[in-house]
């Protein structure tokens, strides 16, 4: 009976030590919470009555100017990229009625161009109806780009958006509003 008692507190001990350590091993791997993070840029659409109405148009989308982003970089755990969207905002009351425009979608990591993603093609959008009602546009995006979005939010990687495409008249202004919607796991 004796032996048994003394044994009885170091196995307390020990299961007590096990315990924490378990813990602690794994506080590397807790998620503290999830943020629904929204990317946005902006893709200018500016053609003169000079200009071709067919051309290619970017902006650059850096993770970091998102402060969720940038102030718990070391402590990002998932990104989960779940849609891409774009709005046609600011078309000038001034502006032709009925003006059309048609392109592909895609964007590229900034620091490796050649390695382009596609997000889709729009055809015959009308900006001034789209503008006036505000209205959300999705845009599909396959799993390799969604990695690259994931990888480029997990490393601080700029990406840059494209939209190659034409307009029915101008002189045109037009402004894509373009969101990348995720979810950021954020740990210890």
């Amino acid at each position: 009976m004796a032996i048994v008692s003394c044994f009885r507190p170091l196995a307390l001990v020990v299961a007590g030590a096990l315990a924490l350590t378990s813990l602690t091993g794994c506080d590397k791997d807790v998620v503290l919470k999830t943020l629904n993070v929204n990317l946005t840029s902006d893709i200018v659409l500016d053609v003169s009555a000079t200009d071709p109405l067919a051309g290619t148009y970017t902006e650059e989308l850096d993770p970091n100017a998102n402060v969720d982003v940038r102030d718990n970089r070391s402590k990002i755990k998932k990104v989960v990229v779940e849609r891409l969207a774009y709005r046609v905002r600011d078309f000038p009351a001034s502006g032709t009625p009925g003006t059309k425009a048609s392109g592909t979608w895609e964007f590229y990591l900034s620091d490796t161009p050649a390695q382009r993603y596609a997000l889709g093609t729009v055809s015959n959008i009308d900006l001034k109806a789209l503008s006036d009602a505000g209205t959300v546009q999705e845009l599909t995006i396959a799993d390799e780009g969604k990695n690259a979005l994931v990888e480029a939010v997990n490393s601080g990687r700029k990406v840059t958006l494209v939209f190659n495409g034409t307009v029915s008249t101008k002189p045109t202004f037009a402004r894509f509003e373009v969101q990348v919607f995720t979810k950021i796991d954020i740990g210890a």
